[in-house]
């Protein structure tokens, strides 16, 4: 039997995304939830998957770092690499549970710093240890492609 997952494509001009904000979140009070009509679901997530842009997350970072998210997976997380980008600081400031990181950049054992640097930026965090207190090592996973 297949799992039904509610799947948002996040995109669009301020005002879709808006239209998307205050219909595809949230449920409200005495929302449906699972086939119910319950008011346990007011204020719980409506999507099971929310699929966004890097320009997206930018644009409305407040949004994203607003929810505390369950999983976050990120592809061609080396965009992530640059300490002043916007891009890193708005995925920085997002309360993320399980962290997965994609990328297609070869990584090279002669190039430590480099891959150190790049595997810092992307965590978010300036050591690996900061990383590990904060997620666990059974949590914290990065998988390069």
């Amino acid at each position: 039997m297949a799992v039904l997952q509610n799947v948002v494509l996040y995109n669009g001009s301020a005002a879709d995304r808006e239209i998307i904000r205050d219909h595809e979140f949230w449920y409200k009070s005495s929302s449906r939830y699972k086939g119910k009509t319950t008011r346990a679901a007011a204020g719980r997530l409506k999507f099971d998957v929310l699929l966004a842009s890097y320009e997206m997350v930018r644009k409305d970072r407040k949004v994203f770092q607003d929810i505390d998210w369950e999983t976050v997976i990120i592809d061609e997380a080396h965009r992530l690499k640059n300490t002043t980008s916007d891009t890193r600081a708005a995925v920085a400031g997002m309360t993320i549970q399980w962290l997965l990181l994609l990328t297609g950049q070869q990584f090279q054992p002669c190039r430590l710093q480099a891959t150190c640097c790049l595997t810092d930026a992307c965590i978010m965090y300036n050591t690996q240890a900061h990383m590990l207190r904060t997620f666990s090592q059974t949590r914290a996973r990065l998988l390069l492609a």
